[in-house]
């Protein structure tokens, strides 16, 4: 529920973002926060890009360049929604569209799968990242996570209002 939250926010901030860019009102740099937005994803790439405030050691940065450079979840790759989940969608927000019971199950067993695997894909990443860190480290590395969280979702607000 967390992970659809999290997507949720950041899609918010960058769709409000694009449909508003122009807007000299809205002085958000989306770029940045796309940044941010994808490593909440990449618990090593956003260790890295905190390694003064971590206080890494070279041989923590090695291991941390490592695990960054190895294949994590893409945030669009992340909210792509299979043809099954798009039909499910077309069902539930268009009712015009003859019900069709297998269409709705299929499209949320569907959901729930890609949800499953993008949480067993976060889970094992932070695991990787908690194993090369110190017991102080990691209590500052989630605060520093939390913290960015808490920054999208300010943001997708100011936005969204």
């Amino acid at each position: 529920m967390i992970t659809r939250r999290i997507l949720l926010a950041i899609a918010l901030v960058v769709c409000a973002g694009s449909l508003r860019a122009q807007d000299t009102h809205v002085k958000m740099d989306m770029g940045a926060l796309a940044k941010t937005g994808e490593q909440l994803f990449n618990p090593a790439s956003f260790a890295l890009s905190h390694r003064k405030e971590l206080s890494l050691t070279d041989q923590q940065v090695a291991a941390l360049d490592s695990i960054a450079a190895m294949p994590h979840q893409n945030l669009m790759e992340m909210a792509h929604l299979s043809a099954e989940e798009t039909a499910l969608n077309l069902m539930l927000f268009d009712s015009s569209v003859p019900l069709d019971e297998d269409v709705i199950r299929k499209g949320v067993q569907a959901r729930v799968a890609r949800e499953t695997e993008s949480a067993l894909a976060r889970a094992r990443a932070d695991r990787k990242v908690n194993a090369v860190l110190t017991p102080f480290q990691r209590i500052a590395f989630r605060n520093m996570r939390f913290s960015s969280m808490a920054d999208i979702f300010t943001k997708a607000s100011s936005v969204s209002h």
